[in-house]
């Protein structure tokens, strides 16, 4: 089980003080403490799950670190696409053409409160891009240490990438958002990729099988 408390953010919107599955959160974890926030930008106890963007809270996403570099699935992987997965397995591809866990496309399954798919608690949501790219300049985000010392405390989270590899634990954060790519419909949806070397915030589209951290917003 998972706990959260609301807090507001720079930009006056309600947020949890945690990102999804942040070992603070975690009721069963030693380090469980619901008021706990991350004290930097590799507080490895503040990363959270890694979602594959648009899935469910199935166990596919939770991850358990041991060091702001090392993390470990608790569950394995699969190459089997499936739109209605039954297990806890990262869905995994190497298909070019179709670099999504699902076997079909389906950009509205974080899309509200009430989507099917949505992974966050009741009242609260997937952010939007702008949501997500507004509270960033609200809190001057502009690398780690403004980024953890914000209200949200948000940390260099690392992503997981396609195959199920992980990348850039304690060198960037990748926040999933709801919104799809301006790219093209059928492309991956946006994730916010902040505190890279330059310390520039940029938002790329990241392929929908790849995984991510989350910050729920209150609908």
């Amino acid at each position: 089980m998972m706990l959260y408390i609301p807090i507001t953010g720079e930009d006056g919107k309600v947020w949890l003080n945690n990102n999804l599955g942040a070992h603070y959160t975690n009721v069963n974890h030693p380090s469980f403490n619901i008021t706990k926030q991350a004290t930097s930008e590799t507080d490895h106890l503040a990363y959270g799950s890694k979602f594959q963007w648009g899935r469910k809270p199935d166990g596919h996403e939770l991850i358990t670190y041991t060091s702001s570099t090392a993390a470990t699935p608790v569950y394995g992987s699969t190459l089997t696409q499936n739109n209605n997965p039954t297990d806890a397995l990262f869905i995994a591809t190497i298909a070019e053409s179709n670099l999504d866990w699902r076997l079909t496309q389906n950009g509205a399954l974080w899309e509200t409160e009430s989507s099917s798919n949505n992974p966050c608690p009741v009242g609260f949501r997937v952010p939007a891009d702008p949501e997500f790219d507004n509270m960033l300049g609200s809190a001057n985000i502009t690398n780690g240490s403004t980024a953890s010392g914000s209200a949200l405390k948000l940390t260099f989270t690392g992503f997981r990438d396609y195959t199920s590899a992980f990348s850039s634990l304690s060198t960037s954060g990748v926040y999933w958002t709801s919104s799809k790519s301006q790219i093209s419909s059928n492309a991956a949806p946006n994730s916010m990729i902040y505190g890279l070397n330059n310390g520039v915030i940029t938002t790329t589209a990241q392929y929908r099988a790849g995984a991510a951290s989350i910050r729920c917003i209150k609908d």
